[in-house]
């Protein structure tokens, strides 16, 4: 399946998920404000970065090996076993660990006790967001794209109807409470509609691996996903911590704002990318064909980025109204180099994908490190410069530099590596 047709086939359940992201929005802006919806977005950070620790980071490996080994039953049973195992025995850990420590994080993170008992709830479904996520990384390794859509679109309406009921009749609370435990409602969802697929049977999945060879393999994207988790997922919630001490949490709430719209619009590229690149990227060992699929995602993402982030940018008062309450009207001023960065960060991605699907760990750790420490830091010197609009310079600048670089390095690759 081509990229255009990859393209083609996500866009009817990203088209879902926008549509249902946007009205959840509306209703997260108009029951919890801007310092509400600054503290869901830092909620649902945490549980993204916990996730990513709990699934032991493999989510990306599942999908790349189950795609190399599509054909090799034995194989797969193997591979499947062990991200169970890996899976099972991290959730294990954390699912401990923040029962234990659910009042500090309350505190600590979402500056009040009262959510501590949400925070145990979520620890206690762990495993259910964990299995949904391997789950749908064996959808996707297996291109089951029918499926792997109508799978999204339906967790997309649970999600809504869920998320949107709390929210508008229990407020914040609410809305942390759904937040924590909708992901479980979903797996559940997915269970049902991969009912008649031959390989979902109890011994694929639980039991011995006949070998161990997967472990080593997993481990490396593991690394790459952890890392990934604390530079990317982790620096926002130390970002957001600044904007609300330098200048209150209404301000972050703005911020969050425009961060949201990027990555509702970007869906539309940035998911057909990651079920469709990393697949077919794996696949390649010529180097000429992986010139010209690198080339192929430019011509066809690039275009499509720079002219929704043009529209964005001259409707940005009417988006903003629309989406979410005149109380965020500020955050329009910030929308001019926040999606200028967008531009750059797809750019960047579609050169990073190959990271990814060679499996160059050390590389991309260092990559991730350095960018973040970066963005870190110039968040701190722009802000201090330019105000509040410095931290979507940082955003802009930091996405500029990184693109830079991944073109050097992947030039580099290209040069010295073995594939033919």
């Amino acid at each position: 399946m081509t990229l255009l047709k990859t393209g083609m086939l996500n866009f009817i359940a990203m088209a879902v998920k926008i549509f249902t992201g946007l009205i959840l929005n509306k209703i997260m802006a108009i029951y919890v404000g801007p310092s509400g919806y600054a503290l869901a977005s830092q909620f649902q950070n945490g549980i993204n970065f916990v996730t990513t620790f709990a699934t032991g980071a493999i989510n990306t490996g599942v999908t790349k090996y189950t795609a190399e080994y599509s054909s090799d039953g034995e194989s797969l049973q193997s591979l499947w076993r062990t991200a169970i195992i890996i899976s099972f025995v991290s959730s294990f850990i954390l699912s401990i660990s923040i029962f234990t420590l659910s009042s500090w994080i309350s505190i600590h993170y979402l500056k009040d006790e009262t959510y501590s008992n949400i925070i145990r709830w979520f620890s206690i479904t762990i495993f259910m967001f964990v299995a949904n996520i391997i789950l749908l990384s064996i959808v996707n390794g297996k291109k089951l794209m029918k499926r792997y859509v109508f799978i999204n679109i339906s967790g997309s309406f649970v999600s809504l109807a869920f998320s949107g009921f709390m929210a508008w009749k229990f407020g914040l609370y609410g809305a942390f409470v759904s937040f924590a435990t909708n992901q479980s409602v979903v797996f559940f969802v997915t269970l049902f509609l991969l009912r008649d697929m031959p390989w979902l049977n109890w011994s694929m999945f639980v039991g011995k691996p006949s070998d161990f060879i997967f472990f080593g393999k997993l481990l490396k994207f593991s690394l790459m996903a952890i890392v990934s988790a604390f530079c990317v997922v982790f620096l926002q919630m130390v970002i957001r911590n600044y904007i609300a001490a330098e200048f209150g949490w209404k301000s972050a709430g703005y911020w969050d704002g425009v961060w949201r719209i990027s990555s509702l619009y970007l869906m539309v590229v940035t998911v057909p990318l990651s079920v469709y690149y990393l697949p077919k990227l794996s696949e390649i060992n010529d180097k000429k064909l992986l010139i010209k699929e690198i080339l192929i995602g430019y011509k066809l993402v690039l275009p499509v980025v720079i002219i929704s982030a043009s529209i964005i940018y001259i409707c940005r008062t009417f988006i903003v109204g629309i989406l979410f309450t005149d109380e965020f009207h500020p955050m329009s001023a910030l929308m001019g180099w926040q999606l200028l960065g967008d531009i750059m960060k797809l750019g960047s991605w579609l050169l990073a994908y190959i990271m990814l699907s060679k499996a160059l760990t050390k590389t991309y750790i260092v990559t991730e490190i350095l960018s973040s420490s970066f963005f870190y830091l110039a968040v701190h010197f722009l802000c201090k410069e330019n105000g509040l609009i410095g931290v979507t310079q940082a955003y802009c600048l930091t996405y500029f530099c990184y693109w830079i670089l991944m073109i050097l390095i992947i030039t580099r690759y290209l040069k010295k590596s073995e594939i033919s």
